[in-house]
């Protein structure tokens, strides 16, 4: 079985995309649009990747960030983290700065990110 992904991802469009191209890699993914909803599956389940975009419709993805990689009692906080987001300010690069294994800058190639996951995943 493939690797199982949390893809917190607003963008309905892009989402479909990226799932459809999880399917044909054979990866269980939970794809989820709202941080509270992220945080929850975060809380619950464990993942061998978590990919998430910065700016939400419903939060941050920094704010998922921290509910993980600051506690070292979450469940998933050895689990590794790729950012992939259009808005990556000094500041957000200041806050995510070791927390997240991968950072990428959209747009970017979703082959890229397939590269990235399997990159942090080995």
């Amino acid at each position: 079985m493939g690797k199982k992904i949390l893809y917190v991802e607003d963008e309905i469009e892009l989402a479909e995309l990226v799932t459809s191209e999880f399917n044909s890699k054979d990866y269980s993914y939970i794809h989820s649009m709202k941080l509270v909803e992220a945080v929850t599956k975060a809380k619950n389940q464990k993942f061998d990747a978590i990919v998430t975009d910065i700016k939400l419709a419903a939060g941050s993805g920094d704010q998922l960030i921290k509910a993980i990689k600051c506690n070292p009692q979450h469940m998933n906080y050895s689990t590794p983290i790729i950012v992939s987001s259009a808005f990556l300010t000094a500041d957000v690069l200041k806050t995510i700065n070791g927390k997240v294994d991968k950072v990428m800058v959209k747009p970017h190639m979703i082959e890229d990110l397939i590269k990235a996951i399997v990159e942090v995943t080995n």
